[in-house]
């Protein structure tokens, strides 16, 4: 191949990807990161389950394949979800208009828990429901019938502030099982009332103390080290009162029928019950989950079961039925109840018939869950029963948000300081070089043109780091204009005419680059 045609074919080829890059840049579209585009980021640390004793590298990944389902079917563009670090997980959302919803269903680990209700829960003596039903213990009727127009489970109905369910629960004896739900200890740091502690983690909260009520400084945690470095900022370990929850022991939070303005954990209302962890069905025993509507026409969720749960369901169900005719005596009944524990949330308590079901509820079917839902709410639980739990629980260490007008102001300004750099680069050349320089000006925009089309075509999540980075490699580029520059002058210097000399400059100026 003769030089005009070798000069003609790369000449082609220069064109061709110049058409190329074009048409790339016009069809597809840049994908801008968190700091361009705003919305949030979140750091989650994997935790420990009963189902995933260890948090292992395939457990974060399989963990964040549903996390990328979840998002998915809110509707989030381009999300940003993957490990980091050793245990972590973070996930970037951009643009996202409701974030409450949109953190609660990436962050949610989605385990679902079957209790036997009065089987399982405790009074504040540490004895079960079931136990003194026949003696006709208020506290354990309150707990099992509910209280005036409250029903069981709800906030009302015999619940216990925080720090008096954690503290029972931390008082009874471990009890391992295979069919416990969680998986260790849950630690607890509680502060005195009124104390400097609890002052400081309001403060941090953006909240007011409660005058009488132990407050929570931190937890709760899977081990103690976490819980110390989650404790509020100046206040040490002992200020606080560190109480352990056993395995076997689980504290739930009661059912909140206030799907508007739901409780938080923290809230000093909020109120709990102590169970023992003995789980009769879990969220891997029913099948198709789906938003649907009860009798009433309120919004639920109904669902069907795999064999190994239509068989635990009756049996459940049979148990709860016997109990109930035997506690129920002349002229009274006391229907028996299981619960539905989402996340360490009571769903719903809800009772069974053991006159029309004195054999359990026959599972062939399915079931449903009420609760006080919105049509969102059923259709955001649907979608995390039926894309399944997390195989790990999740912790939130970390969480930022840049709002989309912050990102657009970052975004104008990254691109006029790169503009500017690269016009102030092109001047030099050009007024320093003069023909030579409009020559590597020229190839800088080819340069910077194929960059631009290859971060759209891959595509690569531009952020603000990243278009200094893309400004720094087009300025090396300019550096390796300006070393080849050099060494043809020096070697037209040394008597070579100017193609030898342009020849030899590019050939020993590309090995000093290379070398470099």
């Amino acid at each position: 191949m003769s030089d005009r045609q070798r000069h003609g074919f790369v000449l082609l080829l220069v064109a061709g990807l110049i058409a190329a890059s074009v048409v790339v840049i016009a069809q597809f579209k840049t994908r801008l990161g968190l700091d361009l585009k705003g919305g949030v980021q979140l750091v989650y640390q994997g935790t420990p389950t009963a189902q995933t004793p260890h948090v292992t590298q395939d457990a974060l990944a399989r963990a964040v394949d549903i996390m990328r389902q979840r998002v998915d079917q809110l509707g989030v563009a381009e999300p940003e979800i993957q490990t980091s670090g050793g245990n972590q997980i973070s996930v970037g959302l951009p643009d996202v208009k409701d974030t409450a919803r949109a953190e609660k269903e990436v962050g949610t680990t989605a385990r679902l828990e079957f209790y036997d209700w009065e089987a399982n829960a405790l009074t504040a003596t540490g004895k079960t429901v079931a136990s003194l039903l026949q003696t006709q213990d208020s506290t354990a009727l309150e707990i099992s019938q509910g209280s005036g127009s409250t029903a069981p489970g709800d906030i009302g109905s015999g619940g216990m502030l925080l720090y008096d369910a954690v503290k029972l629960a931390s008082a009874q004896a471990p009890e391992p099982s295979a069919d416990n739900a969680r998986y260790g200890a849950q630690y607890y740091m509680f502060g005195d009332p009124g104390s400097a502690a609890c002052a400081q983690a309001a403060r941090d909260r953006g909240t007011v103390p409660v005058a009488g009520v132990h407050c929570l400084l931190s937890g709760p945690d899977d081990n103690s080290q976490d819980l110390l470095s989650g404790l509020p900022s100046g206040v040490s370990a002992s200020e606080g009162q560190q109480l352990v929850v056993p395995v076997g022991v689980v504290v739930l939070q009661a059912a909140d029928q206030s799907a508007s303005n739901p409780t938080s954990f923290n809230d000093p209302s909020a109120q709990f019950y102590v169970l023992k962890d003995h789980a009769a069905l879990f969220g891997n025993d029913i099948t198709n989950p789906q938003q649907s509507t009860d009798q009433s026409g309120s919004p639920d969720v109904t669902f069907g079961f795999t064999s190994r749960g239509r068989s635990a369901f009756q049996q459940i169900t049979a148990a709860i039925a016997r109990r109930g005719d035997l506690v129920s005596g002349l002229g009274t009944t006391l229907d028996q109840h299981f619960a539905v524990a989402l996340d360490n949330k009571l769903i719903t308590v809800p009772s069974i018939d053991f006159k029309q079901y004195p054999d359990g509820i026959p599972g062939d079917n399915g079931a449903d869950i009420t609760g006080g839902f919105t049509i969102t709410s059923a259709q955001d639980l649907a979608t995390e029963l039926r894309l399944g739990a997390l195989p790990i629980g999740l912790k939130l260490i970390s969480e930022s948000q840049v709002s989309a007008t912050l990102g657009k102001q970052a975004l104008h300004q990254g691109l006029v300081a790169g503009a500017v750099g690269l016009l102030v680069v092109a001047l030099f050349l050009i007024i320093y070089y003069r023909v030579l320089g409009l020559i590597a000006t020229a190839a800088l925009a080819v340069y910077a043109l194929y960059f631009y089309a290859l971060i759209k075509l891959i595509p690569i999540t531009l952020t603000l780091p990243g278009i200094a980075g893309l400004i720094l490699t087009i300025g090396v580029a300019a550096d390796a204009n300006i070393v080849i520059f050099e060494r043809v002058k020096e070697e037209i210097r040394g008597g070579r005419s100017i193609r030898q000399g342009i020849a030899t400059g590019y050939r020993k100026g590309l090995t000093a680059i290379i070398d470099a």
